[in-house]
This record gives structure tokens, C-alpha cells and sequence, in this order.
């Protein structure tokens, strides 16, 4: 990894960054601030919700309104999160090469005096710590929004709720940025990468509406994201953590290999 690198890929993000870690937090606030009005007609909403179809109810993962962890997963961790921190992930990693030869600056780029491994890892790490950012930002809105509410969260499912924050989307990050670097365009490799990601999570519903497709699960990345439990029960799966650094390192490396191979840029 180049230092110079990784400093000018932080500069490059940095207000994208910023503005969706703002979003994500006031977003997450928000919500939070609902749930006194929620936890008093817990009865009657739970009802409400449980008479919706089971494939949307394990879509969402909503299992009841009664405690506010709970809430925040029906309502936000579990669909919305992901779906805001996919979009800055497939961004971010289908730019780390194909906006580079979009924007004519590749050959700048190349000029840094390191190997394009290094360089490309410096666009990588700026991803995970932009993933870092948006994961405090969650847990700080989280941690706020109980706190005004009345409501309290075990320090245990806030470290295991950010450990999915982050694994978790980057490793769409590094799909997105293995595309890329087999791509000339960032429309094309964002819209690859978009494509399985939406397939992914379809694979996962259709995993749950029955006995006889359970095994789809397994194919769906989203198979290994649980931050409702992590945060209601302060569990972490040592196998979705296994599974995810495995998928990641796996995409990591295809992209690394990926651009060291391209004969020409």
C-alpha cells in the first residue's frame, strides 16, 4: 500500500464520506425517535405486521416492535442500511480503476513510482475506512437515539453490530472494485455489480419462502448478515465472520490480480 496514494484516494472521498455518514446518522436518529410511540401500541402493531406475507416479514428480518434493537432492525439495519451502504460501496469500488481510464488519468496515476498491487490496495483500504465512518456513525446515532429515548444498548451488540457493518459491504466493495478492474467504464462495472448484488438478494427471499429452497440461502451473500441479532443479542457468528473475510480477501485479491494482468490501460 502506498501512504501518498491512500492520502490522495482519502481526499478524493472525503466529502462523499462525510455526507453519507450525516445522511446515515440523522436517517438512524430519526427512526430511533419513533420508538416511544411504537413501544406503546407494541401489541397491536406486532399483530398488524405478523398478518403480512412470511417471505416480506423474513425479508425484513422483522421479528416484533417490543425492544427498541428489535425496531431498529425491522425499521433500518436490516433493508435500509444495507441498501444505502451498497450504493456507496458499488461507488466507491467500480471507480478504483475504470474512472481513472473514464477521466484520462491513468497515466498519472501509473507514474506514482510503486506497483499498481499497491496502488490499487491504497483505493481499497480508502474504502474500508470510509465503511470504518459509516459503521461509527450508525452506532453513534444508535447509542444517541436510546439515549434520548430512554432505552439502553449492551456495549457487546454495538462492537458485534459494527463488525457487520463493515465486512458486510465491503465485501460488495471488492466485487465492485474486481469488476472495475477488468472494465474501461465505471457506468458498466457499477452496473454489473449492481446487478448481482439485487440477483443476490433475491436468491436469499426465494431461500425463505419454503422448506424446499432453504439451500438458496447459502448462495446469497445476504445469508451472512445478521445485525438485528448482533445488536438485540450481542452475538457475533464466527462463521459469517469467516465467510465474509474469505469472500472479501477472495474479490480483493481477483482485483489485484485483475489490474496487474490488463496488458493495457
Amino acid at each position: 500500500m502506498s501512504l501518498v496514494m491512500l492520502r490522495r484516494a482519502l481526499d478524493a472521498s472525503r466529502m462523499t464520506v462525510l455526507s453519507y455518514a450525516g445522511s446515515v446518522f440523522f436517517y438512524a436518529l430519526l427512526i430511533a425517535l419513533f420508538f416511544p410511540a411504537i413501544r406503546t401500541n407494541s401489541a397491536q402493531i406486532n399483530k398488524i405486521v405478523h398478518t403480512l406475507p412470511a417471505a416480506v416479514i423474513k425479508a425484513m428480518g422483522i421479528q416484533n416492535y417490543s425492544t427498541f434493537p428489535h425496531f431498529m432492525g425491522g425499521e433500518f439495519l436490516n433493508l435500509i442500511w444495507p441498501i444505502i451502504a451498497a450504493v456507496f460501496v458499488i461507488l466507491a469500488g467500480s471507480a478504483v480503476v475504470a474512472q481513472e481510464i473514464e477521466q484520462g488519468t491513468i497515466d498519472l496515476w501509473l507514474s506514482v513510482p510503486v506497483s499498481r498491487a499497491r496502488l490499487l490496495a491504497s483505493k481499497l483500504v480508502a474504502i474500508l475506512l470510509g465503511l470504518c465512518v459509516l459503521a461509527v456513525a450508525t452506532d453513534l446515532a444508535l447509542i444517541v437515539g436510546a439515549r434520548l429515548i430512554g432505552e439502553s444498548l449492551p456495549a457487546g451488540g454495538i462492537l458485534a453490530l459494527s463488525v457487520y457493518l463493515v465486512l458486510f459491504p465491503l465485501t460488495i466493495g471488492c466485487f465492485a472494485a474486481a469488476i472495475s478492474a477488468l472494465s474501461s467504464s465505471r457506468g458498466h462495472a457499477a452496473g454489473i455489480a449492481a446487478a448481482v448484488l439485487i440477483l443476490s438478494y433475491l436468491i436469499w427471499v426465494v431461500g425463505q419462502i419454503g422448506e424446499s429452497w432453504t439451500w438458496l440461502q447459502h448462495l446469497s451473500v445476504f445469508s451472512l448478515f445478521h445485525p438485528q441479532d448482533a445488536l438485540s443479542d450481542a452475538v457475533l457468528s464466527a462463521t459469517d465472520v469467516l465467510w465474509l473475510l474469505v469472500i472479501t480477501g477472495i474479490f480483493a485479491a481477483a482485483s489485484l490480480i485483475a489490474f496487474q494482468r490488463r496488458p493495457t490501460l
